[in-house]
């Protein structure tokens, strides 16, 4: 993958998340390759995006795949920030399959402080939303919560295809219409018996508990 920089600090911030993880043990993180100045990078695996309908065994491998990551990433105190869809590749090789978390854009691996959140919309944390907060100090459980969201859009594509995510707001003095969708969504997760233990997980950073997400994909 070539990666070209689209503003001034946003690619210089990746490199130096990506020099952290190199030489990773971990197979759920990509590895810079190159890189030319702060503007241009190369990283691997070379792989295609993950999508919606695979066979169970695959979906499966990418829920492992994902939390095993995250699990990785925050034992470095990396935040990723940006967990969607979007930002997972999945490799195959023969009969191996591999997920590979990618986009470091946006992770955070600071010291606790209050940040802006600069992440995908449908990934904003809930936390945020309930509280019209914009500063925020990164937690590793906003990234596991991100995780139930993508598990989500591989069962409901249309929904989240549909869904105008770009509308979501925090720091609003009311919520509009997408933000309360999504505030709405955030509850009936919480209050599911299906699915309210693993926002309680996420809320724990329990990354055994959010491995039983795998368990959802049973179909012909």
């Amino acid at each position: 993958m070539l990666k070209i920089a689209h503003g001034e600090s946003s690619l210089s911030h990746e490199i130096r998340i990506l020099e952290k993880l190199r030489n990773a043990p971990c197979p759920h993180v990509p590895e810079m390759v190159w890189t030319r100045g702060i503007r241009e990078l190369g990283i691997v695996p070379i792989g295609e995006p993950v999508l919606p309908g695979e066979p169970p065994l695959i979906s499966r491998k990418i829920v492992e795949g994902m939390i095993a990551g995250l699990k990785y990433l925050h034992g470095l105190c990396i935040i990723h920030r940006d967990i969607r869809l979007s930002n997972l590749v999945l490799k195959r090789s023969g009969n191996d399959i591999n997920v590979v978390i990618i986009d470091y854009e946006t992770a955070f691996d600071g010291d606790p402080q209050m940040v802006d959140y600069t992440g995908g919309y449908i990934c904003w944390p809930r936390r945020l939303l309930d509280t019209a907060t914009e500063l925020y100090t990164p937690q590793p459980s906003d990234d596991l919560f991100a995780s139930i969201l993508v598990i989500l859009h591989l069962l409901f594509p249309s929904r989240f295809v549909e869904f105008k995510a770009g509308n979501i707001q925090a720091g609003a003095d009311a919520p509009n219409k997408e933000t309360s969708k999504v505030l709405r969504m955030w509850q009936d997760i919480e209050d599911s018996k299906i699915w309210g233990p693993f926002y309680r997980a996420a809320q724990q950073s329990d990354y055994d508990g959010m491995l039983w997400m795998a368990d959802v994909f049973c179909h012909v």
